[in-house]
């Protein structure tokens, strides 16, 4: 009978601790929200109860961080998300503990299901949300290359997914006792390895990306997706169907999904049968007046790089590139033949089309090309010829005519990152600087210049 009594007072004695320290939380919580200005030792010593708590309660938590305490420090730190003060250097500096990590990315999602519950969302959470998601990301380990083996003839890199060393971790086991075995110690380990670490970073993220975001914050998000998100996602083909989700939104954020999808085709094995057919239906002459033209081109030649594509799809991207030229403002135009020329001297299959002689196809008319038809395959472009080029050797501008004459047809592949950031003045500048031959316009000097409207063409008038 004593020992039940006794056993019944510890237990409410233990209720009441909860109790306690639970309002502990919500106060500290409460403080740290009101005075963000007054936290630079607050969280410091919040840091250290909570590492005090947590190795107290080691073996009943499974050696992990409470997650009542790690809801608080994500609500103190997204509040002070646009600061640069202490609370959020001491945060960093506790992520590169990976039981502090795994337990931060368990709590991650449950706060966005409650907030979404609450529908507490709007421009400016979503926004700290995303600078947090992308701090973690940089701040994810890395694997270490412990050497190399050999199988189906490919030599590989092995990478080191186990080595989980005791000053990895914020609550030091060495600190614990005898009150663990061996056993749970090998299983504590284990459940902090990179993978696991992965897995939960990539639930986390995908939590974030089933949100409602706004146009600028999802292109902000396809920006860093191939350097900080797909890297660290443990099967990156979850994020198929969110990238594919974008692509299909058309416009910028159809550019900006583009290089996921590639990385996913290229690395990762996801089949998008469509790619291509789609790819293709973008080259419009509204490409040209894109924020991102410059990103899309520049993705456009790596991905007609690959060896895998075949000859037709090739053929029908050269022939539309060498159309889209005629119609293209002088940078569209330059961007389009040069990377036209570069297609032919990669596929030397496409070079008949230079080299046709026909006269029945140097017309729209009588050319067999397809231009309103959506799948590359069927265009014909291998049946056509590339009369747009020869029409560009009387273009205006000097450089097009370079470019489209017969010397700049046979040289080797150029690169066109150099046309990638020009910008429309320094074209115009450079065809103003360029020396023609004189020649007689008019019996009358002219004295104005497109009826004397007051702009820049009137400064050049001499």
């Amino acid at each position: 009978m004593g020992d039940e009594e006794t056993r019944t007072s510890k237990q409410e004695v233990e209720v009441w601790l909860y109790e306690r320290y639970e309002e502990f939380l919500k106060n500290f919580e409460a403080f740290m929200l009101e005075n963000p200005s007054d936290d630079a030792d607050m969280f410091s010593s919040f840091v250290e109860i909570v590492q005090f708590v947590g190795l107290k309660l080691f073996v009943k938590r499974q050696g992990e961080v409470g997650q009542d305490e790690m809801m608080v420090i994500l609500r103190v730190v997204l509040n002070d998300m646009d600061s640069r003060d202490s609370s959020n250097l001491q945060f960093l500096d506790c992520l590169k503990y990976k039981d502090f990590f795994m337990s931060l990315l368990t709590a991650l999602p449950e706060m966005l299901s409650q907030m979404t519950k609450r529908k507490n969302w709007n421009q400016k959470s979503l926004t700290k949300f995303f600078q947090f998601f992308k701090l973690l990301s940089k701040n994810m380990p890395k694997k270490a290359d412990v050497g190399w083996t050999k199988k189906d003839d490919v030599w590989r890199k092995i990478q080191d997914d186990s080595d989980v060393q005791e000053n990895d971790f914020f609550l030091k086991v060495e600190e614990v006792g005898d009150t663990v075995d061996d056993n749970f110690m090998k299983r504590y380990k284990k459940k902090f390895i990179l993978s696991n670490l992965r897995k939960k970073f990539g639930q986390a993220w995908l939590e974030f990306l089933t949100l409602k975001l706004p146009t600028t914050l999802l292109k902000e998000v396809l920006k860093i997706l191939q350097s900080h998100i797909i890297p660290n996602f443990q099967q990156p083909r979850l994020l198929s169907d969110f990238l594919m989700c974008c692509y299909n939104k058309g416009s910028g954020i159809a550019v900006l999904s583009l290089q996921g999808l590639f990385e996913l085709m290229q690395n990762h094995n996801l089949e998008c049968e469509n790619f291509y057919t789609s790819l293709y239906g973008m080259l419009h002459p509204r490409i040209f007046e894109a924020r991102y033209k410059s990103r899309f081109f520049y993705l456009l030649n790596i991905f007609l790089s690959s060896t895998h594509v075949q000859l037709k799809v090739v053929a029908a991207f050269v022939k539309k590139l060498a159309r889209l030229s005629i119609v293209a403002p002088p940078i569209g135009a330059r961007l389009c033949v040069k990377l036209c020329l570069n297609l032919i001297r990669r596929y030397p299959g496409c070079k008949p089309m230079l080299d046709c002689q026909n006269m029945a196809q140097q017309s729209v008319e009588s050319d067999p090309f397809d231009d309103n038809e959506a799948e590359p395959l069927e265009t014909r472009a291998l049946d056509s010829s590339l009369w747009e080029l020869k029409c560009l050797q009387d273009h205006y501008l000097p450089n097009i005519k370079k470019m489209t004459g017969v010397k700049s047809l046979g040289l080797k592949e150029s690169e066109i990152v150099e046309l990638l950031d020009e910008e429309d003045v320094e074209v115009f500048d450079l065809a103003c600087n360029y020396v023609h031959e004189e020649f007689a316009v008019s019996h009358v000097r002219p004295t104005k210049l497109m009826g004397g409207f007051e702009d820049i063409s009137t400064s050049l008038w001499k």
